[in-house]
């Protein structure tokens, strides 16, 4: 029977209640065995797959065709080389890079650079170096070229090993000068500079630059093919491939005695894993701190140990139940939506066991204390799942797999942290609270027994929750398991042999309340009181944020997720600092139809005319765009004007080439096919007749297939590290496609890259997270309205969710932070936090109500009983996160501040703002005339 603060209680919940009393063996049990159960679909069944963030569209299709049709024969390593004296251009420093590239090659032949999981064989690739025009073994350099020229030049005759400063200083003027090699120019710093000086009886132009770039070449179906892709997939090939060019930099490296080498980028899901397991203590401290935190709240023993078990369990039982119904995996999935559940989950756990002591604190025993509770908190508790349910669900509607796949991971997640956190971890608390008793000792010892167990449980619970989500399921519920056994069930059973009678239980038995319960009521009793001066100024900091808010940019930054001390994130700002304008990331356009056709070469001439002014490319030394060789328009032209080439197609062929116009193509349409033809079939040629792209190379680039010829032009982009850029750059080139439009000979054509598939997938990813937002509100409000029925109460629950992510996104703009994958992702939890605050707020404020003439009384009643418990679950969390904000990982850390920043506003909105519009929709009513829940109404 319920007592008198519950009356008003739906009997459905009461029903609920004493369904769980009742049966507390049976579902005790039943959560145990079904969460061990839960573990096996994780162990056996395969990991699912990674879930995608693209979006459907243009880039990505064109993307996939080129994935289809090109072949990629070369993996392609880039290096930067940093003088530590500031001039790279010097003896020791090319002496030294040249004695670390025979190195590799030679490490190489003997088989050595292959990392586990690749066969022992050579993996260097041969091919034809264009700037410095010879043909080499898989690694070339300037200090190769200058090598050469020492050795060949009359007034030289050294070695670069021998060579003196003013020599080297000579060779590079000689190559820089020679039109054959002055491409060369374009491997020096963009910092470099020059002054004319007399050296050997000559004016020379001497030069200095602070770095250098080159290449390493290898063989990318030895190393397992696919394509070039800066992305976290964790494949067995990308992986190999990161581990082979992590060799790769560490031979060239060498003791780096004059300068520093970085390989570009070529590690992404390597330093992924590393940077991940260094941020692991931080992660695992989160947790920790927020579990102690709790523990101090509701100064409980048995309450801190279930509630670590618990949150334990809920990242079991989301693991095991999205790898059975195959939520597919991915960054947010597998770490950020785990971590936010630590935030949900203790909210659950604290206010059901807060109104369970509530209940207790008024002298009845532990199992009354228990129904009592869950009946008078349960409404809330049902509202606050279903609301985050629909909050998190209302992402699937995106089209997006990666949002769609974290909406469903993150509805598992809410419906698990409800059943075991909201109602079973309760009612293990009641059960213990009433069957054990303490040790026949000092109150004092123990209370430090109690400390010190909760110490323990915090940490070792805490550290399985981190090492499910992170490492391995098995491990963590191994330990998991010893914490149980050791915290929990040898404490239950000693405490329960000492059982003798009640007044000798671990049950606390308040009759006052805690003094963050008094601080809540008595910021709420001002903020009630005060509550047109509350209103005014939060309507003023909203719209401020607001302003702020809608001004946040979309960016994806190396460093947003790596430190920026990290060797990725190192290599792309000496990148920036000494490629600038001359280098970039790719972009390819995709051409289809028939190329022999004249109409067809016209148009691409005119492409390449309005590439040249395009001034978001990259660019030589000389002003000319930077195309990734093979250049197909080029692949004909060295075809055409290469005397031995003209012959061998004759041969091949059977047609004969002619260019009486001398523009460098043929004048024929069977010459155009003949020069690809060849092409083909040995390669490109040119006027020594030396083979400077081999048929792998061009089929790289050109591809016939069904009667249809497929070409792709591959251009750089220039700081695309900037997500404006990489906008002004798509529309640039979509306009300089214009010339392929009217072509009957051209079936189609495209763009890609990946920084546009990127662009866009970052776009369509935050603007969903963003879109679901808008639509969670909307339904939780229109559930609200039923569940409460009450508009009004409704819509002012509903309010501080929007001020919650305006807030948010208002300080993110102040503080330098941009919308990212994980940023976004922020957003769309702060929904569920926010709905989850707001109804423990409202549904305690109408109860107090009930017995209450004032509605200023009720808001103040409301804060000491549900107050206290909002403080308590938010202290935790956000305790918690800002300790993830010290993780060296900028994703982890940002996360956790943001998280935590997210949790304090929520916070505040039920605090500050909830209670002032309460009491300003709610009428002061007559005390013969108590609200009840059939005079409700949808007013």
């Amino acid at each position: 029977m319920l007592s008198a603060r519950n009356k008003f209680a739906s009997p459905y919940i009461s029903k609920l209640a004493n369904f769980l009393d009742r049966f507390s063996t049976v579902i005790l049990t039943a959560t145990l065995v079904g969460t061990l159960l839960l573990v096996l679909p994780i162990v056996l069944l395969p990991t699912p797959p990674e879930a995608s963030q693209n979006p459907t569209g243009e880039v990505f299709d064109v993307q996939s065709k080129i994935d289809d049709v090109f072949e990629s024969p070369v993996h392609v390593i880039s290096l930067v080389v940093e003088a530590r004296d500031g001039d790279v251009l010097q003896q020791s420093d090319l002496h030294e890079l040249l004695v670390n590239q025979s190195n590799l090659i030679a490490e190489d032949q003997d088989g050595d650079l292959a990392v586990v999981g690749l066969d022992v064989q050579s993996y260097l690739f041969s091919y034809y170096d264009s700037e410095s025009a010879r043909q080499v073994s898989g690694v070339t350099s300037l200090a190769n070229a200058v090598d050469e020229v020492l050795r060949q030049h009359p007034l030289l005759s050294t070695t670069l090993s021998e060579a003196s400063d003013e020599q080297v200083k000579f060779a590079i003027h000689l190559l820089f000068s020679n039109s054959q090699t002055s491409g060369l120019r374009d491997d020096i710093s963009v910092k470099a500079t020059s002054e004319v000086k007399v050296l050997f009886g000559e004016e020379i132009i001497w030069w200095t630059a602070p770095a250098l770039i080159f290449n390493v070449f290898a063989d990318n179906e030895k190393l397992g093919g696919g394509a070039l892709s800066i992305n976290l997939t964790g494949d067995e090939a990308t992986l190999n491939k990161e581990e082979f060019s992590r060799k790769v930099q560490d031979i060239l490296r060498g003791n780096q005695v004059s300068f520093q080498i970085w390989a570009i980028a070529i590690d992404v899901n390597l330093e992924s894993e590393e940077q991940g397991q260094q941020a692991g203590i931080f992660i695992t401290l989160t947790a920790i701190i927020a579990l102690a935190i709790v523990g101090i709240a509701l100064r409980s023993y048995w309450s801190v140990a279930f509630t670590s078990v618990g949150l334990a369990a809920l990242i079991i039982w989301l693991k095991g139940i999205s790898t059975l119904i195959g939520i597919k995996s991915g960054l947010i999935n597998d770490l950020i939506v785990p971590i936010a559940m630590i935030s949900l989950g203790v909210d659950f756990a604290v206010h059901a066991i807060r109104r369970y002591q509530e209940e207790k604190g008024l002298g009845n025993v532990p199992a009354h204390a228990f129904r009592l509770g869950i009946t008078g908190v349960g409404g809330a508790l049902i509202l606050a799942f279903a609301s985050d349910s629909i909050a998190f669900l209302s992402n699937t509607s995106s089209g997006i797999e990666a949002v769609v796949h974290f909406g469903f991971a993150a509805g598992i997640a809410v419906a698990s942290a409800f059943i075991v956190l909201g109602l079973v971890v309760p009612l293990a608390v009641s059960r213990a609270e009433e069957n054990a008793a303490e040790l026949p000792i000092s109150a004092k010892l123990n209370r430090w027994l109690r400390i010190l167990g909760g110490l323990g449980i915090t940490v070792g619970a805490g550290s399985a929750i981190i090492i499910m989500i992170a490492l391995s399921t098995l491990i963590g519920l191994t330990l998991l398991s010893v914490v149980f056994i050791l915290l929990i069930v040898v404490p239950f059973f000693i405490g329960k042999r000492f059982a003798r009678s009640n007044e000798n239980k671990m049950a606390v038995n308040e009759t006052g309340y805690p003094v963050a319960a008094r601080f809540s009521e008595y910021i709420v009793e001002s903020v009630v009181r005060y509550r047109i001066a509350v209103l005014s100024v939060t309507t003023v900091i909203t719209v401020v944020a607001l302003l702020m808010a809608i001004r946040l940019d979309s960016t994806f930054d190396a460093e947003d997720f790596f430190s920026s001390s990290s060797d990725f994130v190192v290599s792309l700002d000496k990148t920036d600092e000494h490629l600038g304008e001359r280098g970039g990331e790719p972009a390819v356009i995709l051409i289809s139809g028939n190329l022999a056709d004249q109409s067809t070469i016209d148009a691409l001439t005119s492409l390449y005319e309005n590439l040249q002014t395009n001034q978001t490319l990259a660019r030589h030394s000389d002003g000319t765009i930077r195309y990734l060789p093979p250049d197909p328009l080029a692949i004909i032209r060295h075809n055409t004007e290469s005397d031995f080439a003209r012959q061998r197609a004759l041969t091949v062929t059977g047609i004969e080439i002619t260019d009486a116009d001398g523009n460098g193509l043929p004048d024929t349409t069977s010459g155009i096919r003949a020069a690809l033809e060849l092409a083909v079939a040995e390669g490109v040629y040119n006027s020594d007749g030396d083979v400077i792209y081999n048929s792998d190379r061009v089929a790289s680039v050109y591809r016939r297939s069904e009667g249809k010829d497929f070409i792709r032009i591959t251009v750089l982009l220039p700081g695309t590290r900037q997500q404006s850029n990489v906008g002004e750059a798509f529309e640039r080139l979509r306009s300089d496609l214009d010339p392929l439009t009217t072509i009957s000979a051209i079936e189609s054509y495209g763009l890609t890259g990946s920084a546009f598939t990127r662009n866009e997938g970052l776009k369509a990813t935050t603007s969903s997270l963003q879109r679901s937002i808008p639509i969670a509100a909307g339904v939780a409000l229109i559930v609200l309205v039923f569940a409460m029925r009450s508009f009004r109460f409704a819509v002012v629950t509903v309010i501080p969710i929007g001020l919650v992510v305006i807030w948010l996104y208002g300080i993110m703009h102040v503080f330098g932070f941009d919308l990212n994958f994980v940023t976004a992702t922020i957003g769309a939890v702060s929904i569920g936090v926010g709905i989850d605050y707001s109804i423990h707020m409202t549904e305690r404020f109408r109860e107090e109500m009930n017995r209450s003439i004032l509605p200023s009384d009720a808001a103040r009643k409301a804060a000491r009983g549900t107050g206290m418990a909002l403080m308590a679950s938010a202290g935790s969390s956000i305790g918690g996160f800002a300790v993830m904000g010290f993780a060296p990982m900028p994703m982890f850390s940002s996360y956790g501040i943001l998280t935590g920043t997210m949790i304090a506003l929520a916070l505040t909105a039920s605090i500050l703002v909830l209670p002032a519009l309460l009491t300003m929709v709610t009428p002061v009513l007559p005390s013969e005339q108590p609200i009840t829940e059939s005079g409700t109404s949808f007013d």
